[in-house]
């Protein structure tokens, strides 16, 4: 008789012990933490340039000078950071704090219906807020706005 081979195969272990001591398996680093550490870093950063806003406009709203806080009930009152690039379309000065301004969430709602029109490009400079009385649609201003130039409120063109 023929002596045959064995047709199983040989199981060999592989000790991820010693494979550890060397190194281990260099994979990088997995997305998912790349992201996470990333989020992290532009939420902190933003975190401090909301910190720089706040101290320089001294919880007051630029458009009205209203005394704003974090969490109010009221729209009137409630704090929010404006961005003059928007944030969409301006990703790079997201954290820029000369680019961000404080406005009550009712101010912020007109601002970005377009309804208050903003003049000047620097939050750290003035600022000159004036209705757009086209977007009003007739109505009278809600409420008055703190810096503007003496002509006035124009209708847009």
């Amino acid at each position: 008789m023929i002596a045959r081979r064995s047709t199983k195969i040989k199981r060999v272990g592989i000790d991820w012990d010693l494979i550890a001591r060397h190194g281990g398996i260099a994979k990088g680093t997995p997305i998912v933490m790349e992201k996470g550490w990333k989020k992290r870093e532009f939420e902190a950063a933003l975190a401090a340039a909301y910190e720089v806003v706040n101290k320089r406009d001294g919880n007051r709203s630029r458009v009205t000078g209203v005394e704003l806080f974090a969490e109010h009930a009221s729209d009137k009152s409630r704090r929010e950071h404006n961005h003059l690039g928007e944030r969409s379309t301006h990703p790079e000065k997201i954290t820029d704090p000369s680019n961000i301004f404080l406005c009550s969430t009712l101010e912020h709602k007109y601002l970005t219906s377009h309804a208050i029109e903003i003049e000047g490009e620097d939050a750290n400079q003035r600022l000159i807020f004036r209705w757009n009385l086209a977007m009003l649609n007739g109505n009278p201003p809600p409420f008055r706005l703190l810096s503007k130039r003496r002509s006035q409120n124009r209708a847009a063109a």
